[in-house]
């Protein structure tokens, strides 16, 4: 059971009839709950979030949001008109498959994917009007360590990234001008937990959701974790601080200079200042044989410091903040120009211009410190855990002490993720300052219970990288995983069913705090304009070209396109939709599928874009179904080679 607190609901000043101010319809997120525990050197955590459909109509909810790029998704429950669901896993576009085949049928069902490593996707279709729907997830991570203590955190909000998102349509995170804030307990099972910003009280706080959750663990003391894996064995997780090694540094340095690192941690210094000060306070580190150059980037990546420089030097050549981020291009060039074996990349994470495979196929172990409460941990992350780099993610005012503990993490010898063809008996890694230890056995019997399943699916899924993708995926799904190769997803057969598509609703992230993004823009235009009117007559134009210049808002009321309506539309797009209803190869096809020649052109327009917008694709899947064959083609051709 979640431990809430009995501290005031901190949603009651603006959730019911309250509204996302850039669109005007309401939030459907309604209450969070956070409940952590910690266990030995494992944080297991259980996020409770409670959507509200206050419309007349049934909506889809969808919530992308960020998650630790090491945890591992291990469960998913939803509770609907009393009845408690449970998330099967299933291969990522077999479930993807269930939960749109829910939505055709009219039924409620909550799918839950990973879009990348460490973004995350929970969408729930089909809640009726007036309904709510509480869906629990349950994701579990070892903590990480640094010599100031072990912590944890979790992440709430992902500022404005530079670049376009390597995802599918309407997928990416939105912030908006919206406010959230959490329920959050607290309990370990040794040591003590602290509230980085703000205060537990029995354990328990009210937490805004505009900056992450960081949760120091003093005086904890590790344990051996007893578990079972999903095959049956018993398995053992130890979770300890990694010693300090001797080994010489051979590191190129990589140093984030692009404007946002010039935000403020305190009224004299900024997020570059505080990495400056790490830079200089860790050279008491270095000793004879280290081999360091230094780099820096904004748009552009430049060599600062030649090799066999020391930090002191690296740090005062380093220029002040400027410009855009350009991740991807800056690794790549120090790449290609370095011999070092090593790369520290110190940034705070905002580019999506990053291609990690290309990358981690490089062999060089690329490290990385992650500064800032709005750092996006999903692309750099992932590059490390591929290149058998560490992640260090800090806040702006701990910068300095992680760059450190950083520096000091790559004196360990680089060792890549291992490759198996079959289980291994044994996995030792690094990761985040922790050594983590998994044994399997079938020498002794394994334990029951929902923390030995956590522990053997964290433990399953410490392996996933090394084993080949069919026997990953296998092993994915039968210990309950959300991955790049499986989701989980419930479908509510017994509740009630509806009969038209749901219009989707995204909950945004809050801002970060003190941030300055922009917030999103529902759709704009001349959009009231009637099918019947005569009037303007668009310039001549392939259908191609017009949708790529209006555009048509297919998922917020899918019901009202459905039926024939297309008020959301730009009115270029409206006239052509209407000259197309008048085709007679659109009014054959509407005739034989009992269909107004408008919902016949909307259906065919739907399906030109269907490809990349997963809102046409149901609309064009629900009006055209069972189109007789001739006609359907015979009408999308006239359409495709119709001038405006």
């Amino acid at each position: 059971m979640m431990g809430h607190s009995n501290s005031p609901d901190p949603l009651s000043g603006f959730r019911d009839g309250a509204v996302q101010t850039y669109n005007s319809r309401p939030i459907p997120l309604r209450d969070t709950h956070i409940d952590v525990r910690v266990r030995g050197g494992l944080a297991i955590v259980r996020i409770e979030r409670t959507f509200r459909n206050t419309e007349a109509e049934p909506i889809e909810v969808t919530f992308t949001f960020p998650v630790p790029v090491h945890a591992t998704l291990v469960g998913l429950t939803a509770r609907i008109a009393g009845r408690l669901l449970n998330g099967k896993a299933e291969r990522k576009d077999a479930a993807r498959e269930t939960y749109e085949a829910a939505i055709d049928s009219g039924h409620t069902a909550v799918l839950h994917e990973e879009a990348l490593r460490g973004i995350h996707i929970l969408s729930v279709a089909h809640i009726p009007s007036g309904v709510e729907v509480t869906v629990t997830s349950v994701w579990a991570q070892p903590l990480s360590y640094v010599p100031s203590g072990a912590y944890l955190r979790i992440p709430t909000t992902i500022a404005d990234i530079y670049g376009r998102p390597p995802l599918a349509d309407g997928d990416a995170p939105v912030n908006a001008d919206v406010q959230y804030s959490a329920n959050l307990a607290v309990a370990c099972d040794s040591g003590t937990a602290f509230l980085q910003h703000g205060h537990l009280t029995a354990g328990q706080a009210v937490v805004t959701m505009d900056a992450p959750i960081d949760l120091h663990i003093s005086d904890w003391q590790p344990r051996t974790l007893n578990g079972r894996s999903a095959d049956g064995r018993a398995v053992q997780l130890d979770i300890l601080p990694a010693a300090q090694l001797d080994g010489p540094l051979d590191v190129a340095l990589l140093v984030d200079r692009s404007g946002s690192m010039d935000s403020k941690v305190d009224k004299r210094r900024t997020v570059h200042d505080v990495v400056r000060e790490g830079l200089r306070a860790a050279e008491a580190l270095l000793r004879p044989g280290d081999m360091l150059e230094g780099w820096q980037f904004d748009d552009r990546a430049e060599r600062i410091a030649e090799r066999g420089s020391n930090l002191q030097m690296i740090a005062d050549a380093l220029g002040a903040p400027r410009d855009g981020t350009e991740i991807g291009g800056a690794l790549a060039k120090v790449i290609k120009e370095t011999a070092a074996s090593d790369v520290l990349l110190v940034t705070d994470g905002r580019s999506y211009a990053l291609d990690v495979q290309s990358i981690a196929r490089t062999g060089r172990r690329i490290s990385v410190v992650l500064v800032g409460q709005d750092a996006l941990e999903a692309m750099v992350g992932y590059l490390a855990a591929l290149t058998g780099g560490q992640l260090f993610v800090a806040s702006k005012a701990e910068a300095g002490e992680v760059v450190r503990a950083a520096i000091a993490s790559l004196r360990a010898p680089a060792r890549r993720p291992a490759r198996h063809q079959e289980w291994p008996a044994r996995l030792e890694l690094q990761q985040a300052g922790m050594v983590i230890d998994a044994r399997w056995t079938t020498e002794q019997e394994a334990p029951a219970g929902e923390e030995a399943r956590v522990v053997g699916a964290v433990a399953a899924s410490l392996v996933l990288p090394g084993l080949p993708e069919d026997v990953a995926a296998s092993v994915a799904a039968a210990h309950g995983l959300v991955t790049h190769l499986t989701s989980l997803v419930l479908v509510d057969e017994e509740g009630d069913m509806q009969d038209t598509l749901p219009g989707r609703r995204v909950v945004p992230l809050m801002q970060g705090r003190r941030s300055s993004g922009t917030p999103a823009r529902s759709s704009s235009g001349p959009s009231s304009r009637s099918f019947l009117d005569d009037g303007y007559q668009p310039k001549p134009m392939t259908i191609e070209e017009v949708l790529e210049n209006w555009k048509v808002d297919w998922d917020s009321n899918p019901a009202a396109l459905l039926r024939g309506e297309i008020k959301d539309a730009e009115l270029g797009l409206v006239l052509l939709i209407r000259r197309n209803a008048k085709l007679p190869e659109v009014i054959a096809l509407a005739n034989a599928m009992s269909l107004t020649p408008v919902q016949a052109a909307i259906g065919l327009v739907a399906g030109v874009v269907a490809k990349n917008n997963r809102g046409a694709r149901r609309i064009e899947a629900q009006l055209l179904k069972d189109a007789p064959a001739d006609l359907l083609q015979s009408a999308m051709e006239v359409l495709k080679g119709l001038v405006g």
